[in-house]
């Protein structure tokens, strides 16, 4: 099921990070990554680097994950996009050294 299965279009960032959340916690990481991926798009598309940042921080400890790269391309784009004075820039660092040999 993709996303946009589980909510409308118009129903923004807020209601498919609640997607992403709720699959990853049911063990789901490739539906969480369909979620988060979604998210990253529309930030990206808002310039939100907020919800960019938010997005690379839901899918954690993605061992053996096939999603691993992605994940980490995520997490490296969010770093460099962060400003350095944003509290989430710790979360990123540990997301990408933990992400790290998948690229």
């Amino acid at each position: 099921m993709k996303p946009a299965d589980d909510v409308g279009s118009d129903e923004g960032i807020d209601a498919l990070f609640d997607v992403a959340r709720s699959r990853h916690a049911a063990g789901d990481i490739a539906g969480a990554w369909e979620a988060v991926a979604r998210v990253a798009e529309l930030a990206r598309a808002d310039g939100d680097v907020s919800a960019l940042s938010d997005a690379a921080l839901v899918v954690r400890r993605p061992a053996g994950s096939p999603l691993r790269a992605s994940i980490h391309a995520l997490a490296r784009e969010a770093l460099a996009r962060t400003p350095a004075r944003d509290p989430r820039r710790a979360r990123l660092t540990a997301q990408v050294a933990a992400t790290r040999d998948a690229h």
